[in-house]
Protein backbone atom coordinates (compact mmCIF):
# COMPACT_ATOMS: atom_id res chain seq x y z
CA UNK A 1 0.00 0.00 0.00
CA UNK A 2 1.25 3.51 -0.79
CA UNK A 3 0.00 7.05 -1.23
CA UNK A 4 0.37 8.36 -4.76
CA UNK A 5 0.55 11.88 -6.07
CA UNK A 6 -2.86 13.49 -5.96
CA UNK A 7 -3.87 11.59 -2.84
CA UNK A 8 -4.57 8.20 -4.39
CA UNK A 9 -3.74 4.93 -2.72
CA UNK A 10 -3.31 1.54 -4.24
CA UNK A 11 -2.83 -2.15 -3.66
CA UNK A 12 -1.57 -4.42 -6.43
CA UNK A 13 -0.04 -7.77 -7.22
CA UNK A 14 2.63 -9.05 -9.63
CA UNK A 15 3.50 -10.51 -12.06
CA UNK A 16 0.78 -9.18 -14.35
CA UNK A 17 -0.46 -9.69 -17.92
CA UNK A 18 0.27 -6.84 -20.32
CA UNK A 19 -3.36 -5.72 -20.67
CA UNK A 20 -4.44 -6.24 -17.08
CA UNK A 21 -4.33 -3.42 -14.52
CA UNK A 22 -1.32 -3.18 -12.27
CA UNK A 23 -3.07 -1.31 -9.50
CA UNK A 24 -6.27 0.37 -8.37
CA UNK A 25 -5.83 4.02 -7.49
CA UNK A 26 -8.38 5.36 -5.04
CA UNK A 27 -9.96 8.63 -6.20
CA UNK A 28 -12.66 9.28 -3.62
CA UNK A 29 -16.13 8.28 -2.49
CA UNK A 30 -19.61 9.73 -2.02
CA UNK A 31 -22.61 8.78 0.10
CA UNK A 32 -25.43 6.88 -1.63
CA UNK A 33 -27.82 6.32 1.29
CA UNK A 34 -31.20 7.96 0.75
CA UNK A 35 -33.78 7.03 3.37
CA UNK A 36 -36.52 9.19 1.87
CA UNK A 37 -36.25 7.44 -1.50
CA UNK A 38 -35.76 4.03 0.21
CA UNK A 39 -32.27 3.47 -1.17
CA UNK A 40 -31.10 2.08 2.15
CA UNK A 41 -29.34 -1.20 1.30
CA UNK A 42 -27.51 -0.81 -2.04
CA UNK A 43 -26.86 -4.28 -3.42
CA UNK A 44 -25.72 -3.99 -7.01
CA UNK A 45 -24.37 -1.58 -9.61
CA UNK A 46 -24.43 -1.40 -13.42
CA UNK A 47 -23.53 1.26 -15.95
CA UNK A 48 -26.31 2.50 -18.23
CA UNK A 49 -24.24 3.14 -21.38
CA UNK A 50 -26.87 5.38 -22.96
CA UNK A 51 -26.93 7.93 -20.14
CA UNK A 52 -23.61 7.35 -18.37
CA UNK A 53 -25.47 6.97 -15.10
CA UNK A 54 -25.74 3.79 -13.02
CA UNK A 55 -28.52 1.44 -12.02
CA UNK A 56 -28.59 0.07 -8.51
CA UNK A 57 -31.02 -1.91 -6.37
CA UNK A 58 -31.79 -2.10 -2.67
CA UNK A 59 -32.52 -5.57 -1.34
CA UNK A 60 -35.36 -4.31 0.87
CA UNK A 61 -37.14 -2.35 -1.90
CA UNK A 62 -38.95 -3.51 -5.06
CA UNK A 63 -37.53 -0.70 -7.20
CA UNK A 64 -34.68 0.15 -9.52
CA UNK A 65 -32.70 3.33 -8.83
CA UNK A 66 -30.70 5.36 -11.32
CA UNK A 67 -27.84 7.28 -9.70
CA UNK A 68 -25.14 9.57 -11.04
CA UNK A 69 -21.41 9.43 -10.31
CA UNK A 70 -21.98 11.67 -7.29
CA UNK A 71 -24.34 9.12 -5.74
CA UNK A 72 -27.47 11.20 -6.29
CA UNK A 73 -30.71 9.52 -7.35
CA UNK A 74 -31.80 10.89 -10.72
CA UNK A 75 -34.70 8.46 -11.31
CA UNK A 76 -36.37 5.41 -9.83
CA UNK A 77 -38.79 2.86 -11.21
CA UNK A 78 -42.27 2.04 -10.02
CA UNK A 79 -42.53 -0.93 -7.68
CA UNK A 80 -41.70 -4.14 -9.53
CA UNK A 81 -44.18 -6.81 -8.58
CA UNK A 82 -42.78 -10.11 -7.29
CA UNK A 83 -39.22 -8.80 -7.17
CA UNK A 84 -37.89 -9.85 -3.77
CA UNK A 85 -34.46 -9.46 -2.21
CA UNK A 86 -32.82 -7.80 -5.22
CA UNK A 87 -29.06 -8.36 -5.03
CA UNK A 88 -27.64 -7.40 -8.43
CA UNK A 89 -28.43 -5.57 -11.65
CA UNK A 90 -27.08 -5.58 -15.22
CA UNK A 91 -28.06 -3.71 -18.39
CA UNK A 92 -28.85 -6.01 -21.32
CA UNK A 93 -29.88 -3.32 -23.80
CA UNK A 94 -32.31 -0.42 -24.26
CA UNK A 95 -35.39 -1.08 -22.15
CA UNK A 96 -34.00 -4.39 -20.85
CA UNK A 97 -32.46 -4.52 -17.39
CA UNK A 98 -31.75 -7.77 -15.57
CA UNK A 99 -32.20 -7.97 -11.81
CA UNK A 100 -31.11 -10.89 -9.65
CA UNK A 101 -33.34 -12.03 -6.78
CA UNK A 102 -31.53 -14.06 -4.13
CA UNK A 103 -34.65 -15.17 -2.30
CA UNK A 104 -36.38 -16.45 -5.43
CA UNK A 105 -33.19 -17.77 -7.06
CA UNK A 106 -34.20 -16.02 -10.28
CA UNK A 107 -33.13 -13.52 -12.89
CA UNK A 108 -35.85 -10.98 -13.72
CA UNK A 109 -36.11 -9.12 -17.03
CA UNK A 110 -37.32 -5.59 -16.36
CA UNK A 111 -38.29 -2.63 -18.51
CA UNK A 112 -37.74 0.26 -16.06
CA UNK A 113 -40.07 2.52 -18.03
CA UNK A 114 -42.95 0.05 -18.21
CA UNK A 115 -45.57 -0.94 -15.67
CA UNK A 116 -45.62 -4.49 -17.06
CA UNK A 117 -44.80 -7.32 -14.71
CA UNK A 118 -41.13 -8.37 -14.88
CA UNK A 119 -40.41 -11.70 -16.56
CA UNK A 120 -38.95 -14.20 -14.10
CA UNK A 121 -36.37 -16.87 -15.02
CA UNK A 122 -35.79 -19.29 -12.10
CA UNK A 123 -32.26 -20.69 -12.23
CA UNK A 124 -33.26 -24.17 -11.10
CA UNK A 125 -35.86 -24.43 -13.87
CA UNK A 126 -33.53 -23.66 -16.77
CA UNK A 127 -32.17 -26.25 -19.13
CA UNK A 128 -28.86 -27.45 -17.75
CA UNK A 129 -30.03 -26.93 -14.16
CA UNK A 130 -28.68 -30.39 -13.35
CA UNK A 131 -25.20 -28.85 -13.50
CA UNK A 132 -26.21 -26.40 -10.79
CA UNK A 133 -27.93 -29.00 -8.63
CA UNK A 134 -24.83 -31.19 -8.78
CA UNK A 135 -22.59 -28.27 -7.79
CA UNK A 136 -24.93 -27.59 -4.85
CA UNK A 137 -24.54 -31.19 -3.73
CA UNK A 138 -28.20 -31.91 -4.41
CA UNK A 139 -29.24 -29.24 -1.87
CA UNK A 140 -31.14 -26.45 -3.66
CA UNK A 141 -31.34 -24.46 -0.43
CA UNK A 142 -27.62 -23.74 -0.86
CA UNK A 143 -28.44 -21.54 -3.85
CA UNK A 144 -27.66 -17.94 -2.85
CA UNK A 145 -27.12 -15.90 -6.04
CA UNK A 146 -25.51 -12.49 -5.44
CA UNK A 147 -23.59 -11.28 -8.52
CA UNK A 148 -24.78 -10.61 -12.07
CA UNK A 149 -22.97 -9.48 -15.23
CA UNK A 150 -23.33 -9.53 -19.01
CA UNK A 151 -20.73 -9.85 -21.77
CA UNK A 152 -22.23 -7.52 -24.42
CA UNK A 153 -20.20 -9.08 -27.23
CA UNK A 154 -21.65 -12.57 -26.76
CA UNK A 155 -24.75 -11.91 -24.68
CA UNK A 156 -23.57 -14.41 -22.09
CA UNK A 157 -24.97 -13.77 -18.62
CA UNK A 158 -22.88 -14.55 -15.53
CA UNK A 159 -24.36 -15.26 -12.11
CA UNK A 160 -22.32 -15.80 -8.95
CA UNK A 161 -23.47 -17.99 -6.10
CA UNK A 162 -22.26 -16.17 -2.99
CA UNK A 163 -20.68 -19.05 -1.06
CA UNK A 164 -21.28 -22.49 0.35
CA UNK A 165 -20.27 -23.14 -2.46
CA UNK A 166 -18.85 -20.16 -4.40
CA UNK A 167 -19.85 -20.72 -8.03
CA UNK A 168 -19.87 -18.90 -11.35
CA UNK A 169 -22.80 -19.76 -13.62
CA UNK A 170 -22.78 -18.95 -17.33
CA UNK A 171 -26.23 -18.54 -18.90
CA UNK A 172 -27.45 -18.05 -22.44
CA UNK A 173 -28.47 -14.53 -23.47
CA UNK A 174 -32.07 -15.73 -23.60
CA UNK A 175 -31.91 -16.85 -19.96
CA UNK A 176 -33.24 -20.31 -20.74
CA UNK A 177 -30.14 -22.48 -20.22
CA UNK A 178 -27.21 -22.86 -17.83
CA UNK A 179 -24.17 -23.48 -20.02
CA UNK A 180 -21.60 -24.07 -17.29
CA UNK A 181 -21.05 -23.98 -13.54
CA UNK A 182 -17.52 -23.27 -12.29
CA UNK A 183 -16.43 -23.51 -8.64
CA UNK A 184 -14.51 -20.40 -7.56
CA UNK A 185 -11.89 -22.29 -5.59
CA UNK A 186 -8.66 -21.42 -3.85
CA UNK A 187 -6.80 -23.13 -6.69
CA UNK A 188 -8.40 -20.62 -9.07
CA UNK A 189 -7.04 -17.76 -6.97
CA UNK A 190 -10.02 -16.94 -4.77
CA UNK A 191 -8.16 -16.36 -1.53
CA UNK A 192 -8.08 -13.39 0.86
CA UNK A 193 -6.36 -12.86 4.23
CA UNK A 194 -9.53 -11.10 5.42
CA UNK A 195 -11.64 -14.28 5.29
CA UNK A 196 -10.99 -18.01 5.38
CA UNK A 197 -12.13 -20.31 2.58
CA UNK A 198 -15.48 -20.96 4.24
CA UNK A 199 -16.35 -17.28 4.81
CA UNK A 200 -14.98 -15.82 1.59
CA UNK A 201 -17.88 -14.74 -0.60
CA UNK A 202 -18.61 -13.23 -4.02
CA UNK A 203 -21.02 -10.30 -3.85
CA UNK A 204 -20.86 -8.54 -7.23
CA UNK A 205 -19.71 -8.91 -10.84
CA UNK A 206 -18.92 -6.86 -13.92
CA UNK A 207 -17.55 -7.96 -17.30
CA UNK A 208 -14.51 -6.01 -18.47
CA UNK A 209 -14.51 -6.11 -22.28
CA UNK A 210 -11.24 -4.15 -22.58
CA UNK A 211 -9.29 -6.60 -20.43
CA UNK A 212 -11.23 -9.77 -21.26
CA UNK A 213 -12.29 -10.87 -17.79
CA UNK A 214 -14.58 -10.49 -14.83
CA UNK A 215 -14.21 -8.24 -11.81
CA UNK A 216 -15.70 -9.85 -8.72
CA UNK A 217 -16.26 -8.07 -5.41
CA UNK A 218 -15.99 -9.88 -2.10
CA UNK A 219 -17.76 -8.42 0.90
CA UNK A 220 -16.07 -10.64 3.49
CA UNK A 221 -12.75 -10.66 1.60
CA UNK A 222 -12.66 -6.83 1.48
CA UNK A 223 -11.27 -7.06 -2.02
CA UNK A 224 -11.81 -7.32 -5.75
CA UNK A 225 -10.74 -10.24 -7.91
CA UNK A 226 -9.93 -10.00 -11.61
CA UNK A 227 -10.32 -13.30 -13.47
CA UNK A 228 -9.89 -14.03 -17.15
CA UNK A 229 -11.88 -17.30 -16.94
CA UNK A 230 -8.90 -19.30 -18.17
CA UNK A 231 -6.04 -21.28 -16.71
CA UNK A 232 -4.45 -18.28 -14.99
CA UNK A 233 -5.63 -17.83 -11.37
CA UNK A 234 -7.62 -14.76 -10.39
CA UNK A 235 -5.67 -11.84 -8.97
CA UNK A 236 -6.73 -10.06 -5.80
CA UNK A 237 -6.85 -6.29 -5.29
CA UNK A 238 -7.48 -5.26 -1.69
CA UNK A 239 -10.15 -2.56 -1.43
CA UNK A 240 -8.85 0.43 0.53
CA UNK A 241 -10.07 3.99 1.02
CA UNK A 242 -9.26 7.16 2.91
CA UNK A 243 -11.55 8.25 5.75
CA UNK A 244 -10.68 11.07 8.16
CA UNK A 245 -7.08 10.87 6.97
CA UNK A 246 -6.81 7.15 7.70
CA UNK A 247 -6.44 4.24 5.31
CA UNK A 248 -9.25 1.76 5.91
CA UNK A 249 -10.54 -1.44 4.36
CA UNK A 250 -13.76 -1.10 2.38
CA UNK A 251 -16.46 -3.04 4.21
CA UNK A 252 -19.64 -4.56 2.76
CA UNK A 253 -18.74 -4.18 -0.93
CA UNK A 254 -21.86 -5.36 -2.76
CA UNK A 255 -21.65 -4.17 -6.36
CA UNK A 256 -19.12 -3.12 -8.98
CA UNK A 257 -19.30 -1.35 -12.34
CA UNK A 258 -16.93 0.14 -14.89
CA UNK A 259 -17.32 3.71 -16.07
CA UNK A 260 -18.15 4.48 -19.69
CA UNK A 261 -14.57 4.34 -21.00
CA UNK A 262 -13.49 1.39 -18.86
CA UNK A 263 -10.81 3.44 -17.11
CA UNK A 264 -12.32 3.37 -13.62
CA UNK A 265 -14.13 0.96 -11.34
CA UNK A 266 -16.94 2.01 -9.04
CA UNK A 267 -17.74 -0.07 -5.97
CA UNK A 268 -20.97 0.37 -4.00
CA UNK A 269 -21.31 -0.70 -0.37
CA UNK A 270 -24.29 -1.87 1.66
CA UNK A 271 -23.54 -0.27 5.01
CA UNK A 272 -26.77 1.37 6.13
CA UNK A 273 -26.46 5.14 6.50
CA UNK A 274 -22.73 4.81 5.76
CA UNK A 275 -23.28 3.22 2.32
CA UNK A 276 -20.92 4.74 -0.22
CA UNK A 277 -19.87 4.73 -3.85
CA UNK A 278 -16.08 4.39 -4.16
CA UNK A 279 -14.12 5.22 -7.32
CA UNK A 280 -10.83 3.61 -8.39
CA UNK A 281 -8.79 4.31 -11.49
CA UNK A 282 -7.28 1.31 -13.24
CA UNK A 283 -3.61 1.80 -13.98
CA UNK A 284 -1.71 -0.47 -16.36
CA UNK A 285 2.10 -0.70 -16.44
CA UNK A 286 3.74 0.97 -19.40
CA UNK A 287 5.67 -1.24 -21.81
CA UNK A 288 9.40 -0.70 -21.60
Amino acid sequence: MALLGGGGLFAGTAPIPAQAPDQLVYRGSVSVFDGKARLEEPSGLALDPESGTFWTVSDDTERLFRIDADGRIVARSDKLRHLQDAEAVAVAGPGRVLVLSERRGSVFEVDPDSAERPVEHPLLEMRGAALLRDALGGQPERLSPEGLAIDPATGRVFVANERGPRLLLTLTATLDEILSVTPLTEARGFVSPAADARRLDVSGLVWDARRGGLWLTSDTGECLFFWELGARPARRFDLLWLSDGKVRAVENAEGVALDADGAALLVITDDGKRSRLHRYELETPKAE
